[in-house]
């Protein structure tokens, strides 16, 4: 497993580490995800500071103890971020490195791609091999034209670059005369060393992908619709637990955040169902 040396810094960070972190946040973007945290770290202290606040009956102890629960949450998920993002960065590497592989070799001469397949997979005598190179997987249909008028020969190999639908799978598997055995390119060695994408193209593809699209905003992350009832359930909680507390005054406070939270979930509804022209625009 590779290790990724993210810099601490956000101005030091550059945009392949932006992407590796969209990716990794499912989309979000870094106003969202300091959202996030900053939410989930007052939530963590609120809890432990109602459940030690029944316990020890002291403000400051309470207050104490939700800043370390706090500190031990700010330390595990890090430790947590640093094993799980690694392994994330590898995996998104080793995908877009795919993608590039299959577009190096759907623009490659088809020519060149049949010799090649035919120098690793040595085909007998009284097999056709047959290459498909487009964008969409090779489907049953496909499969059909091949196979069809070839009864003399004894197999078939196709080759895809993109693959092949399940039911031209399940196809393959039962005729027998031809036989019909489906390949894709990209696990052909020859064909993938030959066309195996440079580390900087992986950069650049990763780059590019997440620059053509604008990352998640915190309102329509943590303010979205289904939202609303958490908040409000928290909110009501918060507010109940408000009135058993010696910190009366500021557990309102944060219970009235909470519901300002789902309120502008309901409104972000509202303005969604009424406005639908501007989530095109």
């Amino acid at each position: 497993m590779i290790m990724y040396d993210l810099p601490n810094t956000v101005f030091m960070r550059t945009k392949l580490d932006e992407a590796y972190l969209r990716h990794y946040g499912s989309g979000k973007g870094a106003a969202a995800r300091l959202f996030d945290r900053v939410l989930f770290f007052l939530l963590v202290f609120i809890l432990v500071f109602l459940i030690a606040r029944l316990i020890t009956k002291s403000v400051f102890a309470s207050a104490a103890v939700g800043v370390l629960a706090d500190g031990v949450y700010l330390l595990a998920s890090d430790i947590v971020f640093r094993l799980t993002f690694a392994r994330s960065v590898e995996k998104f590497r080793k995908e877009t490195a795919k993608k590039v592989l299959i577009r190096k070799l759907l623009l490659a001469p088809r020519d060149e791609i049949a010799k090649e397949a035919r120098t690793s997979l040595h085909p007998e005598d009284g097999c056709e091999l047959i290459v498909f190179q487009k964008v969409s997987p090779v489907s049953e249909d496909d499969v059909y034209s091949v196979l069809r008028g070839k009864a003399g020969l004894k197999s078939v190999i196709l080759v895809s670059v993109s693959g092949f639908s399940d039911e031209a799978g399940q196809l393959a598997r039962r005729v027998q005369h031809p036989s019909a055995e489906l390949i894709n390119a990209a696990e052909i060695a020859g064909l993938a060393a030959a066309y195996k994408p440079k580390e900087e193209e992986i950069d650049e593809e990763i780059i590019a992908s997440y620059e053509k699209k604008p990352a998640r905003p915190a309102l329509s992350n943590d303010f979205k619709p289904g939202h609303a009832v958490k908040y409000l359930a928290a909110g009501a909680v918060t507010y109940a637990f408000s009135f058993i507390s010696g910190a009366g005054l500021f557990l309102r406070s944060i219970a009235s955040i909470v519901i300002t939270a789902a309120v502008l979930s309901i409104g972000l509804k509202i303005y969604r169902k009424h406005r639908p022209e501007a989530d095109h625009s």
